[in-house]
């Protein structure tokens, strides 16, 4: 009967099948974000589709993860066979994986949510016109999803550029309170006008009540999650 040593190298474990599934998830974030810009820059609205993206990621990510480690494997140590690093993630914990990936799906949801409509959120004080939301929008999506990447390699680079992601949202949140209602009743109605609705009677005094505050909790309590693992971080 082969041993468990033998069958595997000794730096490698068997990945779990949440690992496994993480790696597929992150791997689509990943395709989301490629083919929703790509689909935008060619005004091909079917390719921005849950379907059309669920069934492409699919059919592409089955077929690649044969020949080579896809983006999601790479950065859980995941190989081709199964096996995953069992050296390099010694100090992860289940908060730094779910870091990780928040700030990769948040970095992915900004890169991407100025191609649904006109955005009208505010920014350091100031609402910034249809270039300017781009603009931003695509270097906090680069950022965070940076983040995201180097915390779930456990890298204390990414600990640091989250922290500093974290406490500048949070500053540019609360400068920019007083337009937070003029910004939401704009992007309540941009929204209702993408999907072809109405607006619903209290939306908007709802929205304005609730998302500037929910904003700052959240980012309060990444900023504290992040100490809470620091030092798990190795110094590179």
């Amino acid at each position: 009967m082969t041993s468990a040593n033998q069958e595997f190298p000794s730096d490698s474990l068997r990945a779990t099948a949440k690992r496994l599934l993480l790696a597929w998830y992150l791997d689509f974030l990943f395709y989301s974000v490629f083919v929703t810009l790509l689909s935008h820059s060619a005004d091909w609205t079917f390719g921005t589709t849950w379907v059309a993206q669920l069934v492409g990621f699919g059919l592409i990510r089955s077929a690649v993860s044969h020949f080579i480690e896809t983006p999601g494997m790479m950065l859980l140590g995941i190989h081709r066979d199964g096996t995953r690093d069992s050296t390099a993630f010694q100090q992860e914990s289940w908060l730094t994986m779910l870091l990780g990936t928040v700030f990769i799906l948040d970095g992915a949801k900004r890169a991407v949510r100025w191609t649904e409509y006109a955005r009208s959120l505010p920014d350091f004080g100031v609402l910034p016109d249809e270039t300017g939301q781009i603009i931003l929008s695509l270097v906090w999506g680069a950022g965070l999803i940076t983040a995201g990447c180097l915390i779930l390699r456990m890298r204390a680079s990414g600990l640091w550029l989250g922290m500093a992601l974290a406490v500048v949202a949070l500053i540019s949140i609360v400068w920019s309170w007083p337009l937070w209602d003029q910004a939401l009743a704009q992007e309540v109605s941009e929204r209702r006008l993408a999907q072809g609705l109405p607006v619903r009677p209290g939306e908007v005094e709802f929205m304005q009540r609730v998302i500037p505050l929910s904003l700052v909790v959240a980012h309060a309590l990444a900023i504290g999650a992040l100490l809470a693992v620091q030092r798990r971080f190795q110094a590179v």
